[in-house]
């Protein structure tokens, strides 16, 4: 079975001092969604729609869980030069290492498209199996951890007007 839904489920966590300031972590869930990072978990009502963090003196750190959208996702692999498996027309090679880009996606290899086929011919371009890939079949969950990181890295702290 794949990884579960890139949208619905955190691929890091990002976790603050216990003494943050309620503004301060607004502030940063701000910046996240502006970067395309979504929180998908925190301490929060979600029937109330309102982030429910800590009450004053309580000595809890607030944990957020962070994902992003595929498309995003796929953008920040071709701003990385993530280097994945691409099909070719040679019958004697199957695969070759190629950096990713989101115009030729479908050139790559998709594990759960192709994995049984390059099985039926008894190769294999990467340890492991189906259920270490995403739903779309593109990338491992440690490629979804380390391209959300890379989107974290480049976002600006502070925009010129604050």
């Amino acid at each position: 079975m794949p990884l579960p839904p890139l949208h619905s489920n955190p691929v890091l966590l990002m976790r603050f001092a216990p003494k943050a300031s309620h503004d301060l972590i607004h502030c940063v869930i701000n910046r996240l969604t502006q970067g395309g990072i979504i929180v998908v978990t925190s301490e929060n009502d979600e029937a109330k729609g309102k982030y429910n963090f800590h009450s004053a003196g309580e000595d809890r750190p607030v944990v957020l869980g962070l994902t992003t959208t595929q498309e995003f996702l796929e953008n920040e692999a071709e701003i990385a030069n993530l280097i994945m498996p691409c099909r070719t027309n040679h019958e004697n090679i199957t695969f070759v290492m190629e950096h990713f880009t989101v115009a030729s996606r479908g050139n790559f290899i998709n594990a759960s498209k192709d994995m049984k086929n390059l099985a039926e011919k008894g190769k294999r371009w990467r340890k492991g199996d189906i259920s270490e890939y995403d739903s779309d079949g593109l990338f491992t969950h440690a490629e979804r951890a380390i391209l959300l990181e890379s989107m974290l890295n480049f976002l600006l702290v502070l925009d010129n007007a604050d």
